[in-house]
């Protein structure tokens, strides 16, 4: 896993939260997708003063459960690490495409019990997300693709949704394709990439915000 920690000038400061990234199950490894979403868990840790951490998850959409298994195992053991290393408490998940689907589904099962916010980057809507999205009561910042099924879907599931209140969020985007970490399809791809980040972060900050101060 990738490790981005940018500890606050703070006497005796340690970090309370920390961001588990997870990139597309589907997605085929390459330098150029791991320097990305390094460079992400880079930017996300010195925003929100947090520790980001991005395990391996590719070519978890080829196994039976959908990458599920590898999904929940990861995500713990980056939740476990990020507590003894660097006494975090609190914690949020950012996870891609397919992977923000098994993780929708994962929290709002129990599964995953960790992940005080969520935010979802291109997310598809497969499986069961639809109905884990009417059920989830973990905040939701979900940054969709106009042009495709999963946003109507992610809406009309979150809108019925009796348990979040005001606490989700559905952006719907033109320009950022179906992968918004290496592979845009327009011009103002870029801008938008910007856009859901600032937003992701600002997400982090409202629901899992940082307490300084605490003795390591």
């Amino acid at each position: 896993a990738y490790v981005a920690s940018f500890l606050p000038f703070t006497l005796a400061a340690n970090h309370s939260r920390a961001v588990v990234l997870l990139d597309d199950l589907a997605a085929a490894p390459s330098a150029a997708r791991e320097a990305a979403l390094h460079a992400l868990a880079d930017r996300i840790s010195l925003s929100c003063e947090c520790v980001a951490i991005a395990p391996r998850v590719h070519g978890g959409g080829a196994l039976p459960d959908g990458g599920h298994a590898l999904l929940l195992a990861e995500a713990q053991a980056a939740a476990v690490f990020a507590n003894r290393h660097f006494g975090v408490q609190a914690l949020a998940l950012l996870a891609l495409g397919d992977s923000a689907d098994a993780s929708l589904e994962l929290i709002a099962s129990k599964a995953f019990e960790e992940a005080q916010a969520l935010v979802l980057l291109c997310p598809r809507a497969s499986g069961g997300a639809p109905r884990a999205a009417r059920e989830i009561d973990v905040p939701v910042l979900a940054v969709v693709p106009t042009l495709t099924p999963a946003l109507e879907a992610y809406q009309r599931s979150l809108e019925l949704n009796t348990r979040l209140g005001p606490d989700y969020f559905v952006l719907p985007s033109d320009e950022v394709g179906t992968d918004i970490l290496v592979n845009p399809n327009a011009d103002d791809a870029d801008a938008a990439a910007e856009q859901a980040i600032t937003l992701a972060v600002a997400w982090i900050d409202r629901y899992v915000p940082e307490r300084l101060g605490r003795p390591s």
